[in-house]
């Protein structure tokens, strides 16, 4: 599931008077040197009409909601990395974006050989992890920097574990942590 939807309305009201206007003045300059020439007046009725049910469909269209694009966010179950995308309605997909986590930055560095992605998108148990209601850029880079090595790594497989107790007490550890050092500056 998609973090974020973004749409957009197309204004119906508008592009049917825009178009209503246009379908006039077609008619009123293309017609009005061919009145006497049937077959040219058959052609201007043809093109006439598919302008009509052109706009038609505009307006229908413009009355439904169309969604342009969506920003797809993935974040690492284990490293807490985040990354994302923006797929647009015709499928091209623009924005690729990476954040890689201090906890992925150790273990790439240190222990490369042990270091595995499990990405995940719209699970809110784990997403919750540093992304949503805290942003993961103040409140893991802290914490992470005053662990040891040794610390670190088991912070990571405390991630990997996939153990859901245990990965929510280790997160409310850090965020209590993060909390009591921010009322000690405060």
């Amino acid at each position: 599931m998609p973090e974020m939807w973004t749409e957009f309305f197309l204004p119906a009201a508008a592009i049917a008077l825009v178009g209503a206007i246009l379908v006039l003045l077609c008619k009123y300059f293309i017609t009005r040197g061919l009145a006497r020439n049937t077959r040219r007046q058959r052609v201007v009725r043809m093109v006439v009409r598919s302008m009509i049910v052109v706009l038609v469909l505009c307006g229908v269209l413009g009355l439904l909601r169309f969604e342009a694009y969506r920003d797809w966010t993935y974040m690492c179950k284990n490293t807490a990395s985040c990354r994302g995308h923006r797929v647009w309605f015709f499928g091209r997909e623009t924005g690729h974006w990476y954040e890689e986590s201090p906890i992925e930055t150790f273990m790439r560095a240190k222990h490369p050989d042990e270091l595995e992605h499990r990405w995940t998108s719209g699970d809110p148990g784990q997403i919750l992890y540093f992304r949503r209601d805290y942003n993961c850029a103040h409140v893991l880079p802290d914490y992470v920097a005053g662990l040891t090595d040794e610390e670190k790594r088991q912070l990571y497989h405390v991630f990997a574990s996939g153990d859901r107790k245990r990965i929510q007490a280790k997160v409310r550890e850090i965020f209590d942590l993060y909390f009591e050092k921010r009322k000690r500056s405060d």
